[in-house]
């Protein structure tokens, strides 16, 4: 939250921290915006979640302090 304004997920590493890292990821770095489409609504997020769980490519815009940044995931199949 931002100014009462919900503006996206704050990122834990969870059970694999080096996963995370490897990926170029922070703890506290906030997610907002996935594939194009702003997190500014939670319920936005989880509609989200079905459609990336297939995906071969995850576009997210980070926020990380001042920063912003885009973090491309791509996934091959063989």
């Amino acid at each position: 939250m931002v100014e009462g304004d919900f503006i996206g997920f704050r990122l834990a590493p969870g059970k694999d921290r080096a996963l995370f890292g490897r990926l170029g990821l922070r703890r506290n770095d906030i997610v907002t915006n996935i594939n194009g489409i702003s997190l500014d609504d939670p319920a936005t997020a989880f509609t989200l979640m079905e459609q990336i769980s297939s995906a071969d490519e995850i576009d997210l815009t980070i926020k990380r302090g001042d920063r912003v940044m885009n973090v491309l995931f791509s996934a091959t199949i063989n």
